[in-house]
């Protein structure tokens, strides 16, 4: 089964917009030293600063156009 291009983008920017939000899963650069797994990583901490927003935005990008070049479910 061939899933058309635009269920495919919409479906891959709404995972990755849902998985990346910042301090939904994990905040990246982390914005506190509470979780004391990493300096640079909080899970789920709810706080959102101007720098994860930026580092979020930009993994999303990356992520987004790395997947949707690989053609494992677009029509050809």
């Amino acid at each position: 089964m061939k899933i058309p291009s635009i269920v495919y983008n919409i479906g891959l920017v709404f995972i990755l917009f849902i998985i990346l939000t910042p301090g939904l899963l994990l905040s990246i650069p982390a914005s506190n030293n509470e979780d004391k797994f990493s300096p640079y990583i909080n899970f789920t901490s709810n706080e959102v600063t101007l720098t994860s927003s930026i580092v979020h935005s930009a993994v999303f990008c990356l992520l987004y156009f790395s997947i949707s070049s690989l053609n494992f479910f677009k029509e050809r």
